[in-house]
C-alpha cells in the first residue's frame, strides 16, 4: 500500500475505504475538520512519530473541505519525511485547491474515489429559485445558522462547477473562492453565499 493516498469526494462513509478504516479506533486515527488549521496539522505530525500500539501501521484518516497554504506546506514537510509505519488517506471534495508539490506526494486512487450519488435536495431547489428567492434563503438559513443547509449548497456549487468547468471557469473559481473562505474565522457566511447565489446558472 502506498504511504499517503488522496481520495477525491465528500466524506468518509460514502468512501470505498476498507471496513476496517471507516470506523476510528487503536490504531486508526480519523481527522474531521471544515478547515484543517496549521495547528491542527502541528498536531497530527506529533502522532505520526508515534509507533502503532497493536496493528503493523498507524492509519490516519483526514477528511476536509479546505487547507490554508500554511497548513499545506507543514503537511508537505512530513510528507516527505515518509514513516514506513503510516498509512495516510486524505479525503478532499477537490484537489485543485492543493499545493502541486502536496499532490506529487499523494497517490490518487480512482478505485477509492467517493460515490457521489446520494441528491442533494436542497441545492436543487436553491438553484431551482430564482435570484431575489435564493437572497432570501441564504439571509434566513444564515440567520438561523443551518450549517448543514449551507455545507449543502456550497457542496451542489462544487459539483456543478465540476461537470461545467469548461464552459464556466468563472463560476468554478468562485466556488474554490467561496469554499476556501466560508470556515475561515471571521469569514461572512451571507456575503459569500450571495455572491454564490448570483454567480450560479439563473432559473429558466
Amino acid at each position: 500500500m502506498h504511504h499517503a493516498i488522496l481520495l477525491v469526494g465528500d466524506n468518509i462513509s460514502e468512501s470505498n475505504l476498507p471496513t476496517e478504516y471507516k470506523q476510528a479506533k487503536t490504531d486508526v486515527t480519523h481527522i474531521i475538520e471544515p478547515t484543517l488549521t496549521i495547528g491542527q496539522v502541528r498536531s497530527f505530525i506529533d502522532s505520526v512519530y508515534l509507533k502503532p500500539i497493536s496493528d503493523k501501521f498507524s492509519v490516519f484518516v483526514i477528511e476536509t473541505r479546505n487547507i490554508p497554504i500554511e497548513a499545506q506546506q507543514a503537511l508537505l514537510k512530513m510528507l516527505e519525511e515518509q514513516q514506513e509505519h503510516v498509512r495516510i488517506f486524505l479525503i478532499v471534495p477537490r484537489a485543485d485547491f492543493l499545493l502541486s508539490t502536496v499532490r506529487s506526494r499523494l497517490f490518487y486512487d480512482k478505485t477509492l474515489t467517493m460515490v457521489r450519488s446520494k441528491e442533494n435536495v436542497d441545492f436543487t431547489a436553491f438553484l431551482n429559485s430564482s435570484i431575489d428567492e435564493r437572497l432570501k434563503q441564504v439571509a434566513d438559513r444564515v440567520k438561523k445558522k443551518d450549517l448543514k443547509w449551507i455545507n449543502d449548497i456550497v457542496l451542489g456549487s462544487e459539483r456543478l462547477a465540476e461537470a461545467s468547468s469548461v464552459q464556466n471557469s468563472k463560476l468554478l473559481d468562485e466556488v474554490v473562492f467561496v469554499r476556501s473562505q466560508i470556515d475561515t474565522r471571521g469569514a461572512s457566511k451571507k456575503m459569500l453565499l450571495e455572491s454564490l447565489a448570483i454567480s450560479l446558472p439563473k432559473k429558466g
